[in-house]
């Protein structure tokens, strides 16, 4: 609906080159404070999103290090808080870093293509299980199954060949980052104990 609107709306020439898109779209409907008004609203919503990536990214590392396949220092555990300090302090390091890397789309980027390519594979996985193995339990069901996740593969296939033909640059460099993760993923799983996996 939103992005109907845009398309509806902001001529396409504007469209194509604008890195404010529902600020020009408020600017035309109700003018320049509306404008205002919704740039705050992005940004309050783009701080929540990348508060929850932010605390969500870190308890990965946290998960990883006490299954034995990352940094031992990840595990730790905050004494007052609660919370995996030291696991929470270098997702931010890392994620600052991005933000002097590039500009805000590029960035957007490297992140947006690796996360739609594996949101693909899920639920890709849902329609294989459905088929291998019909008798699991499955307390949710996908509300018009399988239209509705054939839809989601559709747009996001889409999406990722869009963005992989005139996204080239940013997208390679999100891939190239996701497996320059697999030399330490094996490095860690060849060094893993019995012991160390709480499972």
């Amino acid at each position: 609906t939103v992005n109907l609107a845009f398309l509806t709306v902001i001529p396409f020439d504007q469209l194509r080159t604008t890195s404010r898109p529902a600020a020009d779209l408020m600017a035309i409907v109700v003018g320049p404070a509306g404008a205002g008004v919704i740039a705050i609203a992005v940004m309050i919503s783009t701080l929540g999103a990348a508060n929850a990536v932010l605390l969500s990214c870190a308890r990965s590392y946290y998960a990883m290090a006490a299954d034995g396949l990352f940094f031992r220092a990840f595990d730790q555990v905050h004494p007052r808080w609660k919370t995996p300090s030291n696991a929470i302090l270098a997702q931010g390091l890392m994620a600052s870093a991005f933000a002097i890397s590039g500009s805000f789309e590029q960035i957007l980027t490297y992140f947006a293509f690796l996360d739609y390519f594996f949101f693909t594979l899920a639920v890709g996985a849902v329609m294989i299980l459905r088929r291998t193995e019909p008798g699991l339990r499955r307390p949710y069901r996908v509300w018009g199954y399988p239209f509705t996740p054939i839809l989601f593969l559709v747009v996001c296939v889409w999406y990722l060949g869009n963005t992989l033909v005139y996204r080239t640059g940013e997208s390679l460099v999100g891939i190239l980052l996701t497996l320059s993760g697999l030399p330490f993923y094996f490095y860690w799983a060849r060094r893993r104990t019995p012991a160390s996996n709480p499972s």
